[in-house]
């Protein structure tokens, strides 16, 4: 085989890696997931016994809890959630026992602010209670929005997400 052919054969094979590094971001998604701009969010049916066991579990699957940036995304864990179960669904807020905020697993803010997307219902958040949930249930002005409830309650089921890009 000559230089010539040698040069197109690897081109050809350099090309065929380049497009499938390129199309690897989409599965490092579980099966099943929802996508969201470099996002994958996923339900895993299992019982937990609090906020940090539902994290946990997450964890466990190379994800967290999830952090809600946008409207957008508020309905889509929303849709996700309610077809997924019913009851608790613990998002990624936790009040800090420092400064007694309330911030994402990210460690981006999660108070109420005109400065970043939140949700909060408008009652809430409570000086209290330090896990944040998204509420499935009750009228028009409480569903999906965000209310602190006790660390310690137990779910039937967890909500992750994991990003969906390399870098």
């Amino acid at each position: 085989m000559d230089t010539f052919n040698l040069l197109v054969i690897f081109k050809q094979l350099f090309l065929l890696i380049l497009l499938s590094l390129a199309h690897a971001d989409k599965h490092l998604c579980p099966v099943g997931s929802a996508v969201h701009k470099q996002s994958c969010y996923f339900i895993k049916k299992t019982s937990t016994s609090s906020w940090s066991a539902a994290r946990s579990v997450c964890q466990s699957l190379g994800a967290d809890l999830v952090v809600i940036k946008s409207q957008e995304e508020n309905q889509l864990v929303y849709n996700m959630a309610k077809n997924g179960g019913s009851g608790i669904t613990w998002i990624g807020i936790e009040r800090n026992t420092s400064d007694k905020k309330f911030y994402w697993t990210d460690g981006s803010p999660a108070t109420r602010s005109n400065d970043y997307y939140t949700n909060w219902h408008h009652a809430n958040p409570g000086n209290t209670e330090n896990c944040g949930e998204m509420f499935m249930s009750g009228d028009n002005t409480a569903v999906q929005k965000w209310n602190d409830r006790p660390c310690s309650t137990q779910t039937s089921f967890v909500l992750c997400q994991i990003s969906n890009s390399k870098g």
